[in-house]
């Protein structure tokens, strides 16, 4: 573990980094009035919606809703964690990155960076070998024989490593601190007596990126009939099976925003694919796809394609990617299965059959075509047992999907087949009780009183200055109003923080339940609200404005209060604290300017 990045430093790179500078970088940016324009880096666009704002460093598209910070602006860009994106804009900063904890935690970073370098040179050494080695020709056959061309090699990089249990050893492994680096990155095997040998002989080497373009583990295929088959490298500090996927870097370098991801189950069928044009496809290294695989997949793209055999094994690990996938599908997403027939892989399918028929959409099973298959198997509506017994089977299934407009439809398809109202399946999706919730009697508009936590939100966020005009003596604390907790959190922040800015509000709360919310509600994110019609009113205006919401929160805590108060037949039997209540209550709340 590399330890953590103090919040501090983080808030110190957003305020050295000027995301016009940044952003210019990647898009060309235009001055339009007070912001800059551009044509949107993350959807497709004639005329430029995507604006960025140089005072507040915050940027958003009108077209497509994408909005954020300098942080947010990388990391949907480059595809790269929060982690990856510090130490890149670190670097353009002349910035080292700290890490709470020790020196240690430097020399773990250290050793990472001589592993990195050392996969580097392992590569060239292997691509070498390809071109050279006088036993590469048995390879350079296979490869050619699979129809692969040079270009298609020289893109993914394919090497060799020739049958000798030390070859590695002699060229990159010759001191004892070389061999324990190769060792680390899993590229030799130690002995028990101590001596090494390398791990991939009489092989083709498949280099394996991550999806910055680090070289973090090889693939191997056997020349003649050995075993296994195919060899990956072993778990390591870099390389986790698990969580890459084989072809996403070069993929992300033919489109940087593909429309769709194909998630096939070799090295082979990448490049067989990739060779007909279809650049756009990706495998996992050899396991079944993890969510974490999945996950992968969804940051780059909206829709996925599994691709799969015809036989019983395609169609296990096809279930196994549904399952998977299902709890991920939120709006936006989509994904589809292709099983191809019997007996053909990728590689087969579009020799036989073109790249057209590969990529044809009507190829392409939708997940809820599947789910729904699956659960009607032999379902007859005519028999009540079935019907119970349907919505039985799909409960867990209904369970694991997020909130959303498939959910919906598929609770509406159930509904139908088994006679069912939609709302008794939604109860029984949601995990919801059963019995009915108490209606509370007062009058004021619970909905009123969240649009106004909203807007002061918003009101924050353009100024976050505002916060400091909040006394102690405007107190919500008791408020149970949705929000109204977030709210006082974030004035504290601005209490604590004097000068801090949008940029930094977003980065706060990056990765909690707030983040998504915060971004609609920034100066030219898009709400309910208004999308950014508060940017230039006067600070008097702004500051009216904000205190009458305070206001008026305050007052309908007031008033559902006596609400409640009301319902008790007499004094006597209020609590002590509500007699206090009581006893002080000002029946005209205090309103901006009275005195």
């Amino acid at each position: 573990m590399s330890g953590l990045i103090p919040q501090p430093f983080i808030d110190d790179l957003l305020a050295r980094t000027d995301i016009v500078d940044l952003i210019h970088s990647y898009v060309p940016l235009k001055k339009a009035g007070h912001n800059y324009q551009a044509l949107c880096p993350f959807h497709d666009e004639k005329t430029p919606s995507f604006s960025v704002n140089q005072d507040r460093q915050f940027y958003h598209c009108f077209g497509c809703g994408a909005s954020g910070n300098a942080i947010s602006f990388m990391m949907n860009y480059n595809r790269i964690d929060f982690v990856d994106v510090i130490e890149e804009l670190a670097t353009r900063a002349g910035l080292t990155v700290p890490h709470e904890g020790t020196a240690q935690s430097q020399k773990v970073k250290e050793d990472l960076t001589e592993l990195y370098e050392l996969m580097e040179l392992v590569i060239d050494f292997y691509r070498k070998q390809l071109q050279d080695h006088s036993q590469s020709g048995c390879a350079v056959e296979y490869l050619k024989h699979r129809g692969i061309t040079d270009e298609i090699a020289s893109k993914y990089e394919l090497g060799f490593a020739p049958d000798n249990w030390d070859y590695l050893i002699q060229n990159l492994g010759k001191s004892e601190a070389a061999k324990d680096r190769l060792y680390k990155a899993g590229m030799i095997i130690r002995r028990d007596n101590g001596n090494y040998y390398d791990r991939f002989r009489q092989r083709i080497m498949y280099p394996i990126r991550d999806q910055r373009g680090r070289a973090i583990g090889f693939g191997g295929r056997i020349i003649d009939s050995g075993n296994p088959k195919y060899l990956n490298s072993p778990e390591t500090s870099i390389f986790h099976k698990g969580r890459e996927l084989y072809g996403l870097y070069q993929a992300r370098q033919s489109t940087r925003n593909p429309e769709r991801l194909y998630v096939v189950e070799g090295y082979m069928d990448v490049l067989a694919l990739s060779q007909h044009g279809v650049t756009n496809c990706v495998a996992t290294l050899g396991t079944a796809a993890t969510s974490e695989h999945i996950e992968r997949v969804f940051r780059t793209t909206s829709e996925v394609v599994f691709c799969f055999d015809g036989d019983d094994a395609g169609s296990k690990a096809a279930w196994r990617a549904l399952e998977i996938t299902l709890p991920m599908l939120r709006d936006g997403r989509e994904a589809y299965f292709m099983f191809l027939p019997e007996g053909q892989d990728p590689d087969d399918y579009i020799r036989t059959n073109g790249r057209e028929a590969f990529t044809d959409a009507s190829q392409h099973r939708p997940l809820s075509n599947i789910l729904l298959e699956f659960l009607t198997r032999n379902f007859n509506p005519a028999i009540m047992e079935h019907k119970v017994s349907l919505v039985h089977k799909a409960t867990p299934y209904l369970q694991n999907l997020p909130q959303g407009s498939l959910k919906q439809l598929l609770l509406a398809q159930l509904a139908m087949l088994t006679d069912r109202d939609t709302s008794q399946l939604e109860l029984l999706s949601s995990h919801r009780e059963t019995h009915e919730i108490r209606k509370s009697a007062v009058t004021y508009s619970a909905r009123e009183e969240r649009k106004l936590v909203s807007q002061a939100v918003k009101l924050l966020l353009q100024r976050p200055q505002l916060a400091l005009q909040v006394t102690e003596k405007m107190s919500l604390e008791k408020s149970e109003t949705a929000g109204i907790e977030f709210l006082q959190a974030l004035i504290l922040l601005v209490k604590k923080n004097p000068d801090i800015t949008c940029a930094r509000i977003l980065e706060n709360w990056r990765g909690t339940r707030y983040e998504k919310r915060l971004v609609q509600l920034a100066p030219g994110g898009q709400s309910r609200y208004g999308a950014d019609e508060t940017c230039f009113e006067s600070s008097d205006f702004l500051q009216s404005e904000f205190l009458g919401i305070i206001y008026r929160l305050e007052d309908g805590e007031r008033k559902k209060r006596l609400v409640e108060f009301n319902t008790v037949s007499s004094t006597a039997k209020l609590t002590k604290e509500q007699k206090e209540f009581l006893k002080n209550l000002n029946p005209t709340a205090r309103r901006p300017g009275q005195k």
